[in-house]
């Protein structure tokens, strides 16, 4: 992958990642789950799924055909989809999908499955330790507003965030 590919691939990984979470931080999803998968004929066989290059290297097909989805969506209803669309539309639940169905062997799959699930637990880690560097120094937690600071004394006993020590 060449650079740009690389971080236009990550941007839209984080954009995946941001856009199932509200303000407040709960995960909001308009796809339920992936309930289901079907391949037809014409879908790329593993012994298919490579394209040889001058230098004798093997390259993965990049293609999605042949895939269809089951669907299920937050207001119960289920409708089959294509790979292409639903990879659009819902990445990272179908980069899960596919690894946990063993289906990221597949050619349709196996040319960017590792690559997201890989990018997605780089970009967390990531967001945890800038959670963690923005709201603890030191081993301590950081209180963001008085009322926090009133808990965290209550909850550990102590008075290190107390408002006026007299």
């Amino acid at each position: 992958m060449t650079g740009s590919t690389e971080a236009y691939s990550a941007n839209i990984i984080a954009e995946h990642i941001y856009s199932q979470v509200d303000g407040e931080g709960y995960t909001q999803y308009m796809l339920n789950e992936i309930v289901d998968h079907k391949k037809d004929n014409t879908a790329v066989t593993k012994e298919d799924g490579t394209i040889p290059t001058k230098a004798g290297r093997k390259l993965p097909k990049r293609t999605t055909k042949g895939w269809q989805f089951l669907c299920q969506w937050n207001d119960g209803t289920t409708s089959w989809h294509p790979l292409k669309d639903v990879k659009e539309s819902h990445l990272l639940q179908v980069a899960q999908y596919a690894t946990n169905n063993g289906l990221a062997e597949e050619p349709a799959f196996a040319w960017w499955v590792p690559h997201t699930v890989k990018k997605r637990d780089r970009i967390i880690k990531a967001m945890k330790k800038r959670y963690f560097r923005i709201h603890q120094k030191y081993g301590i937690e950081v209180p963001k507003t008085v009322q926090e600071a009133q808990a965290l004394n209550t909850k550990t006993g102590t008075t290190f965030w107390m408002a006026n020590p007299s």
